[in-house]
């Protein structure tokens, strides 16, 4: 395993950590909150209620993610209570997940210690009025990193880089068919993102979108028409409102291409560099689909930043799924935590298990019942999402590819994300403070993993995983390596019961000025499904 590489450190703004994990339960409640709601709509099927309790023992010989001359060694013990919940039916679907994460053993009086922490994914889509009347919703805690210059959150509870983030989102919406000819949809979405980080804080943002869509009658020729106008308060910087407009045209060209061309105007008020904030988009391209298994998307075009293109290339056989993806966008910290963009684990043995599973239902539960036995991650690499207030534009290149046999599994992933700031950096100035205002300005990461999975006999599964990021601020001159392998054996006891056996190393930059870190670990675990 390589070593960290820092061209110069600095000392980012991080959360405090919380002294009385009550505080952490009460937001932990209120992000559950709006799920409540959710839970009171009508559904014929039954509800399926999985407690789990995980126990975990860890070595670590770098606790604290010291460099080398001040690592200490520790154990400390993990208990990990939680549930699933699901419920699926004609018109309405739900799933959810939660673990309250309690750590002990390490000693407060040598820095930080954040011993609780919340896990939670739920989402919701329900048919209220048939053909009419639907709503989505969504919440979500998670741990994540507030820089990407600073240790990644990744199998360590002491982090003084970690933030806990909690969103949420609802979304009525209602759908009118004008028989063969058309479908319109007006939506509205209320969200929420609170990242407990000083200078960031809470913001919430409402949307309300309008789309019509040409259907079924229009056999060659395809239309659509789209806008959107969302506004977004936050705590620590100015209201933000952004409108979208675009109306799209579609040719079928022949029984496998259809030619795509789109017009269009983006309107952001946020404070810009250079003064244009929105102006007129256009774009160009084609869509083939040669067969069910295989579709490209590709167009380029021009919108108020410069030129844009979008690529998505699917494809897949009876043991293979490959996908590549390209685009450009206007976005923002809190926008990549509403609608993340990580490669998720069940997507890609969704499109492997495709061939053999055809129904969606069982397959599903085939890839849930398979990533529980072997204990997969829930997702792969992804950029780091690093905290800001500012608007950027957002250049990403991504690919996955995943194949399978009678034993064994393996998943690769690579992405490369370029940040560039579109807003002014004042919207940061209470965040980074002055002498790091121009981090954000221009960034870039590039990542690559691979999860491999091997069963061993019908009660053991080996496991291994590399993941490796590094990312640079050309604007501030500041880089950092990020290195993380797991090695694992997951064994059933029983129907109810399995145990695991993990070996961890974990290289990246240190909290220490000038220095990186390495930490090896060895864990073993016991698992519960109730």
């Amino acid at each position: 395993m390589s070593t960290s590489s820092t061209t110069r450190r600095a000392s980012f703004p991080v959360r405090k950590p919380t002294t009385i994990p009550m505080a952490k339960q009460r937001r932990a409640v209120r992000a559950l909150a709006p799920l409540a709601l959710l839970l009171a709509t009508p559904a014929q099927a039954d509800w399926k209620f999985t407690p789990t309790l995980d126990v975990r023992e860890t070595y670590t010989d770098n606790s604290r993610l010291a460099p080398r001359a001040e690592a200490r060694g520790d154990w400390y013990a993990e208990v990990t209570p939680g549930f699933s919940l699901s419920n699926h039916s004609r018109r309405f679907s739900f799933d959810s997940s939660y673990q309250l994460h309690y750590y002990y053993g390490l000693e407060d009086g040598r820095g930080p210690v954040d011993r609780v922490q919340s896990q939670l994914g739920a989402k919701l889509r329900s048919e209220l009025a048939e053909g009419l009347l639907y709503f989505d919703a969504s919440a979500s805690i998670s741990q994540q990193a507030i820089s990407a210059f600073e240790p990644l959150p990744q199998g360590n509870f002491f982090n003084p880089n970690r933030a806990e983030v909690r969103s949420w989102s609802a979304s009525p919406y209602l759908v009118h068919r004008f028989g063969t000819a058309a479908t319109a949809t007006l939506r509205y979405a209320r969200d929420s993102v609170d990242t407990g980080t000083a200078g960031i804080g809470t913001s919430e943002g409402d949307t309300v979108s309008f789309s019509l869509a040409s259907g079924p009658g229009f056999r060659d020729f395809g239309w659509n028409v789209q806008a959107s106008e969302q506004r977004v308060t936050e705590n620590f910087a100015p209201e933000t409102t952004a409108r979208n407009a675009n109306i799209g045209l579609r040719y079928k060209l022949s029984r496998t291409l259809a030619a795509t061309a789109s017009v269009g105007y983006d309107d952001y008020d946020y404070q810009a560099i250079g003064g244009k904030s929105g102006g007129r988009a256009w774009s160009g391209g084609f869509s083939w689909t040669p067969s069910t298994r295989t579709q490209v998307d590709a167009s380029v075009g021009r919108r108020f930043y410069g030129p844009s293109y979008y690529l998505s290339a699917v494809f897949r056989t009876r043991r293979s799924a490959w996908d590549l993806q390209y685009n450009d966008m206007v976005s923002t910290t809190r926008a990549q935590f509403v609608l993340p963009s990580a490669v998720s684990t069940a997507d890609m043995l969704d499109r492997l298990f495709a061939a053999t599973v055809p129904d969606p239902v069982a397959r599903q539960r085939a890839v849930q019942a398979y990533m529980q036995a072997t204990g997969l991650p829930p997702s792969l690499i992804d950029n780091v999402n690093y905290f800001s207030n500012r608007y950027f534009l957002q250049k990403e290149l991504r690919a996955s590819a995943a194949w399978r046999s009678v034993r064994t599994r393996l998943m690769l992933t690579a992405f490369s994300n370029r940040r560039t700031a579109l807003s002014t950096l004042d919207a940061d100035s209470q965040f980074l403070g002055p002498n790091q205002l121009t981090l954000n300005d221009a960034t870039r990461q590039a990542g690559a993993s691979a999860v491999w999975n091997y069963t061993l006999n019908s009660r053991t599964e080996a496991n291994a995983t590399i993941n490796a990021i590094r990312a640079e601020s050309e604007s501030a001159r500041l880089d950092a390596d990020h290195r993380f392998a797991t090695l694992s054996l997951v064994s059933r006891f029983g129907r109810k019961l399995t145990g695991t056996l993990e070996l961890r190393r974990n290289v990246g930059p240190s909290v220490v000025s000038g220095a990186g870190y390495t930490e090896n670990a060895v864990s073993a675990a016991l698992n519960l499904r109730l």
